[in-house]
């Protein structure tokens, strides 16, 4: 029973930023080339699974972007919230290698045009559901009693699943931060004994 519960803890979570290239098609098929990344925040919590190397957990990121016509400034804000299964492949003692599936959902969105700000969540090419498969690269920088201090790199990106109207949408994130690992027990008794 103690097992159990130890398997159901918390395994590790992310903080860090985001750069999302937003790659938009309008309804006559032009793209639109004069959109930029911005800065956003990125958030998740993973948990433990009976697997040594699987964890699931909850993905909060923002998708931002910036972009022209000459006259106008656009500028979109959007938050997403998902559900993210990751598989971790241990490289060594300091790098790890992790692969990952999940989904996310619009909580809010935002389009400023000039002065004018529009709501994104009647807006098909943007909200619904998404589906994010990720690579992430994590380099161990701080090893402590029970807590390593990780470099996360991942690159993230995210597609629209089912209708998106006359208007296509999807992004390319970029996603650097700080993952801070909790060590398994097993780990902190050998840490112990040294």
């Amino acid at each position: 029973m103690v097992n159990y519960s130890l398997e159901a803890q918390l395994h590790h979570f992310e903080v860090g930023k985001t750069l999302s290239q937003y790659n938009y098609t309008n309804s006559l098929g032009v793209k639109n080339k004069g959109l930029t990344a911005y800065a956003g925040n990125r958030l998740a919590l993973f948990f433990k699974t009976k697997k040594e190397h699987f964890v699931f957990g909850l993905s909060y990121q923002e998708q931002n972007a910036r972009g022209g016509n000459g006259t106008q400034i656009y500028q979109w804000e959007t938050q997403y919230l998902g559900p993210q299964l990751k598989q971790l492949y241990p490289v060594n003692e300091k790098l790890q290698v992790a692969l990952s599936l999940g989904a996310m959902f619009l909580l809010e969105g935002k389009q400023f045009i000039g002065g004018t700000q529009i709501q994104l969540k009647d807006n098909i090419e943007f909200n619904g559901l998404w589906f994010h498969p990720a690579i992430e690269i994590n380099y161990a920088l701080v090893e402590l009693q029970g807590l390593a201090l990780r470099l996360n790199y991942q690159l993230n990106p995210s597609f629209k699943m089912g209708d998106q109207g006359d208007e296509k949408l999807s992004f390319l994130t970029h996603h650097i931060g700080l993952q801070f690992n909790l060590l398994k027990q097993s780990e902190k008794v050998r840490s112990d004994e040294e």
